[in-house]
């Protein structure tokens, strides 16, 4: 009776054991499968794709029959081979590997950039690679895009610091250049002289107006122009501006 006593409790544990581990697999399976990044598992002698999920097919673009059972290599997934190799180092030097970041090609083509995490598992006694990379590429846009306003900005801040300097500057050469255009029986080549001065301090105050609407520190206006007249003074703003290497018609 002992005998048979013990053998029962030993199939119930048995039991109870395959029952966890079922429950265990089938949990695994459900979060793999819903998870939102992309997971991958692959041998770990020869890299073979064992299986991956729906987020790994829909951030490269693969249909599963391409993926199970061919390489990272063979899908030429991995844009530079070294961050491969390294990863590989990697994972045999420590077992796992956290927030590796990896750019890979997607089936057309289209560059990501991801954040690769990997571990050392074992399934059928056979070990294997858990991979998962999150997808960061938009991140990384946002980021550049932000730093890229925040130059912007700062080259607005200083155009309009420059803007304000240069307008003290010319309202001296106007007011001094008015006073003495204004002097009785002045010379008239001289006359000459400084109404090409105001012309030149005029159009500089225009330059000046401008650097401030770039900067947003003054308000744009409204009026009406000559659009002939407007087109020639960007021309020449611009001959000067681009260099000998464009030709502007």
């Amino acid at each position: 009776q002992a005998r048979d006593a013990a053998l029962h409790k030993e199939i119930v544990e048995r039991t109870r054991a395959e029952e966890e581990l079922n429950q265990s697999q089938e949990r695994f399976s459900k979060a793999f499968q819903a998870s939102s990044v992309a997971i991958a598992i692959s041998t770990q002698e020869d890299g073979h794709f064992v299986d991956v999920n729906e987020s790994f097919l829909r951030l490269f673009g693969y249909e599963r029959p391409e993926v199970i059972g061919r390489t990272a290599e063979d899908l030429g997934l991995w844009v530079q081979r070294e961050q491969h190799d390294k990863l590989l180092r990697l994972i045999r030097e420590k077992n796992s590997v956290r927030d590796f970041e990896g750019q890979f090609r997607t089936k057309k083509g289209e560059l990501r950039n991801t954040l690769v995490s990997a571990e050392l598992v074992e399934l059928g006694r056979r070990p294997c690679l858990l991979i998962s990379a999150l997808d960061v590429t938009e991140r990384l846009n946002l980021e550049a895009q932000l730093r890229q306003s925040q130059k912007m900005e700062a080259i607005g801040q200083l155009a309009a610091g420059v803007a304000h300097d240069f307008n003290n500057i010319m309202t001296i050469v106007q007011g001094h250049a008015s006073l003495v255009i204004s002097t009785p029986n002045l010379d008239e080549e001289m006359t000459d002289s400084l109404q090409q001065i105001l012309f030149a301090a005029d159009h500089a105050t225009n330059l000046t107006r401008q650097l401030l609407t770039f900067s947003r520190k003054q308000l744009a206006q409204l009026w009406l122009l000559n659009v002939n007249d407007v087109i020639k003074q960007f021309t020449q703003m611009l001959g000067r501006t681009l260099g000998d290497h464009i030709t502007l018609q």
